[in-house]
C-alpha cells in the first residue's frame, strides 16, 4: 500500500509537443515542394515519398484542411510538410 505524505499536488501546465514550424517552401509547376527552408537553412527535394491530405472538422470556424507531402531530402533526410489550405502557410511537422 502507498503511503499518503499529505503534500499539496501540483498541476503541471499541459504544453503541446511536436508543434509544427512554419517553413518556406517552393513548388514546382505541379505544386509539389522542390525546396524547403527551415530557420534560413535551405534544402532541396531529391524525391517525393508520399503525399495525403486531411479535411477535418469542417463545422468549426476554423476547419483543418491540409495536403501534407513526405519528402526525401538531397541529404537524406526524411522530411513531413504540409499546406495548410485555410491560412495557405507551409509548416514542418516533427513525428520523432
Amino acid at each position: 500500500m502507498v503511503q499518503n505524505t499529505r503534500e499539496a499536488t501540483r498541476s503541471s501546465p499541459i504544453r503541446p509537443v511536436k508543434v509544427p514550424i512554419e517553413v518556406k517552401v517552393i513548388t514546382g509547376e505541379d505544386g509539389i515542394p522542390s525546396s524547403v527552408a527551415v530557420h534560413g537553412h535551405s534544402l532541396r527535394v531529391l524525391s517525393l515519398q508520399d503525399m495525403w491530405t486531411i479535411e477535418d472538422e469542417w463545422w468549426r470556424l476554423t476547419p483543418i484542411s491540409r495536403n501534407y507531402y513526405q519528402l526525401i531530402m538531397k541529404d537524406g533526410q526524411l522530411v513531413t510538410v504540409f499546406e495548410d489550405r485555410v491560412s495557405y502557410k507551409w509548416f514542418q511537422q516533427s513525428y520523432v
